[in-house]
């Protein structure tokens, strides 16, 4: 029987805590939060495979914290993975009863904490695009688009 209540797992943004290399060294803005981010999605997917408890309260994701410094990217992978996760509780469930378990549901803030408009907009847009939100996530706040006129 499903309980009145859920949980959204949350990923936090935070500024690129790298320091500054020489011109000559190449690597990823926030390196080490986009590796941190996908050991976190990847233990969050096993966890719902594994634990019946898990997969039937937790019903979404989520990304909150400060957005300036942190663009939607860094998440991305992790949102599309977990957005695509079937785990295996789904479909033995799914075969011998009628009880649906949901998959995914995200949200993301964005447009909320910016220096500028056109940063609020690009950050929202980023959004949608690069997490591929559909027709029920949410985009939290998103004050920058009341801004347009």
């Amino acid at each position: 029987q499903d309980a009145p209540y859920f949980f959204v797992y949350h990923f936090i943004k935070g500024p690129d805590e790298q320091k500054k290399l020489s011109n000559l060294e190449l690597r990823c803005q926030h390196q080490n939060r986009r590796k941190t981010v996908k050991q976190q999605a990847i233990a969050l997917a096993a966890t719902l495979d594994k634990n019946a408890y898990f997969a039937q309260r937790i019903r979404g994701i989520d990304c909150a914290s400060h957005e300036i410094g942190c663009p939607p990217e860094v998440f991305a992978q992790a949102f599309r993975y977990l957005r695509s996760f079937q785990h295996t509780r789904y479909f033995q469930k799914r075969l011998f009863s009628d009880e649906v378990h949901h998959l995914l549901s995200a949200t993301y803030h964005a447009g909320e904490d910016f220096l500028d408009i056109a940063s609020a907009l690009r950050t929202i847009d980023e959004a949608v695009e690069f997490l591929e939100l559909q027709r029920g996530d949410r985009i939290g706040h998103a004050l920058g688009l009341g801004w347009i006129r």
